[in-house]
């Protein structure tokens, strides 16, 4: 596979974290018309932790980063 180097991409989209990624998505999604304008946000999953409680901010920005290239 190629892609642009993680480096250029950690960092900058992801190291706010899946918290706030995920209700951005959802509030797009709604604009959009994707998703019906009642839908709410699914809460995350118990086995997550908060984004604000992630001991490895940095690596999970790395993890997701790449995850988004595939």
């Amino acid at each position: 596979m190629h892609g642009p180097r993680i480096s250029k991409v950690t960092g900058e989209k992801y190291l706010k974290g899946w918290d706030e990624t995920r209700q951005n998505r959802h509030e797009t999604q709604r604009s959009l018309g994707m998703v019906d304008k009642s839908w709410e946000l699914s809460p995350r999953e118990n086995s997550i932790p908060p984004w604000n409680e992630s001991p490895d901010k940095e690596w999970r920005d790395v993890q997701m980063a790449v995850y988004a290239a595939r």
